[in-house]
C-alpha cells in the first residue's frame, strides 16, 4: 500500500509509481530506500514543485520470495 501525497502524482502516474515501487523493492528491499528514491524522483528528477510525501506499506514481501 502506498500513500502519497498529490505533488507526487503531478509528475508520476499511478503505474509508473507502481512498477517503480517494484523495481526499488525487487532490487533491494528496502522500504525506506524505496521512498526516498520515489521521492528524489518526483523532485529533482520530475521536477514537482509541490510536497512530496510517500509513505509505503508492504502487506505482503513478495520480492523476499525470488
Amino acid at each position: 500500500m502506498l500513500l502519497a501525497c498529490d505533488g507526487l502524482f503531478d509528475v508520476f502516474t499511478p503505474d509508473e509509481v507502481v512498477e517503480v515501487v517494484k523495481e526499488e523493492m525487487e532490487r533491494h528491499g528496502d522500504v525506506q530506500q524505496a521512498c526516498q528514491n520515489l521521492t528524489v524522483q518526483a523532485i529533482q528528477e520530475r521536477g514537482s514543485r509541490d510536497n512530496v510525501s510517500v509513505i509505503i506499506v508492504i502487506l505482503n514481501p513478495w520480492y523476499a520470495h525470488k
